[in-house]
């Protein structure tokens, strides 16, 4: 699992670029799973996004639809961290083919 603590999107951007990276490489749809906790008046929300095969934890939320975009916000950074530090550890070596179009996307952007 990795985690990262980035700035909160507040448009869903994350959540769309994952999924359509997702979709170009032929890779299973980004999977979201958040769970609940605190008080009842008082909720924190922390989610997960599964890509590749890989889980990402994003930072909590008030309401489960941000603890998404975090959690898409976190996955897309650490995406970013292996396209530009080339890193050599086990989840990077697994996107390879993640990063490559992520290269791409930038790209064509």
């Amino acid at each position: 699992m990795v985690m990262i603590s980035v700035t909160q999107d507040e448009t869903g951007v994350y959540k769309n670029l994952l999924q359509e990276v997702a979709q170009r490489v032929g890779a299973p749809l980004p999977l979201y799973t958040t769970e609940r906790s605190g008080l009842g008046h008082l909720p924190v929300f922390t989610c997960t996004v599964e890509l590749a095969g890989i889980t990402f934890t994003g930072d909590p939320a008030k309401n489960k639809k941000q603890a998404e975009k975090n959690a898409a916000s976190a996955a897309w950074s650490a995406l970013k961290q292996c396209e530009y530090h080339s890193l050599r550890s086990v989840h990077c070596k697994l996107m390879n083919e993640i990063v490559a179009m992520l290269l791409i996307h930038v790209c064509l952007q």
